[in-house]
């Protein structure tokens, strides 16, 4: 019996991350050769048959993030979401980023609430409030969507060394942990 969870972008960082770290949930490991995600008319027939997606896939293959990596990012989680809303996918995760508000906030260790979030003072971070968008809107028709905010996943697993951004370090561990509760929760 196939795996139940699909998961994008395997051979990223943060599906590296994962890998081996989520032990027990059966899990379909893809990436880019296996499915496009970018791809319009393969990513249905992709998705069909799972209950949950999580979607690593990123379009950047160089180091930094171009206008078009921003836009093609927007473009492939907008094309997934309606893939996972037509193929009865129930879940989808969607990793966003702690830059999705304002880099003050992310100094020291007070907690920031979605609510109390400033707006984001990087591109790439009104990148990711974007997404998060499509996913409320999807999660408005009916599918169940988890965003994430995550922290600094690093390759090798080893905190920041610059004191300011060390609060913002997510360790292999931490994510994988992260991932495994939004997996494990009940669909809504």
């Amino acid at each position: 019996m196939p795996s139940k969870t699909l998961i994008t972008g395997s051979r990223g960082l943060v599906g590296r991350a994962l890998r081996n770290r989520l032990d027990g949930i059966p899990m379909t490991w893809s990436d880019r050769s296996q499915l496009d995600v970018d791809d319009a008319e393969a990513l249905p027939r992709g998705l069909g048959g799972y209950d949950q997606v999580v979607h690593l896939a990123s379009p950047r293959r160089r180091p930094g993030w171009t206008g078009i990596d921003m836009e093609a990012s927007v473009r492939i989680a907008s094309r997934l979401l309606d893939a996972a809303r037509s193929e009865g996918v129930k879940r989808v995760i969607l990793p966003s980023s702690v830059l999705a508000t304002s880099r003050t906030q992310l100094v020291g260790t007070n907690r920031v609430r979605i609510e109390d979030a400033l707006p984001p003072d990087t591109e790439y971070g009104r990148n990711r409030l974007s997404i998060e968008a499509l996913g409320r809107t999807a999660s408005e028709s009916g599918l169940d969507v988890i965003c994430i905010r995550l922290g600094t996943v690093r390759h090798p697993d080893a905190p920041v060394r610059r004191p300011e951004l060390r609060t913002h370090w997510l360790s292999h561990e931490d994510c994988a942990a992260l991932f495994r509760a939004c997996l494990i929760a009940p669909f809504v």
